[in-house]
Formats: C-alpha cells, sequence, structure tokens
C-alpha cells in the first residue's frame, strides 16, 4: 500500500512539472507572440526546485532555488503542452 502511495504520489508530481513548464512556455510564447512549432528548440525555462527530497531525486537535480530543463537527469524528456482557448 506504501509504494502505491509513493507511485501517484511520483505521478502527481510529475503532472505538476508537466503542467509548470506547459505554463511557462504558454508565457514565454506568448509574451513574445511567437508560438513554438514542430522541431523547435525549447526555450530555457526556469522552474522552482521541489522541496522534498525525493522529487529532486528523482528529477536528478541538486540543490537551488530553481532549474532549468536541461538540468533534469534524463535520456528523453516527454513534454505535453495543453492548448486551452
Amino acid at each position: 500500500m506504501k509504494n502505491s502511495y509513493r507511485k501517484c504520489e511520483k505521478v502527481g508530481f510529475i503532472s505538476l512539472v508537466c503542467v509548470l513548464i506547459s505554463i511557462s512556455i504558454c508565457s514565454i510564447s506568448g509574451a513574445f507572440g511567437i508560438p513554438l512549432k514542430t522541431n523547435d528548440i525549447m526555450p530555457d525555462i526556469q522552474l522552482p526546485t521541489p522541496a522534498d527530497d525525493s522529487y529532486r531525486n528523482y528529477l536528478g537535480l541538486n540543490g537551488g532555488e530553481n532549474f532549468f530543463l536541461d538540468d533534469i537527469q534524463a535520456r528523453f524528456l516527454i513534454i505535453q503542452i495543453y492548448t486551452m482557448y
């Protein structure tokens, strides 16, 4: 039961990170009036570092107040962008 709670907690955290990234991307592209297109390079997006050690370890982050997408220790980083109009 404890392991399934941890998995749900990680899934929830990953969803939160995706939402924050999505909001940041929309804000950046909207602020400049330039929407991102397929195969565009992601702009440098700075996000707050999670306070929980397990979340930082999961993302492969060291300490620090903020982090960039490049700081996430992963072979692939999938970013899902939601549009709401």
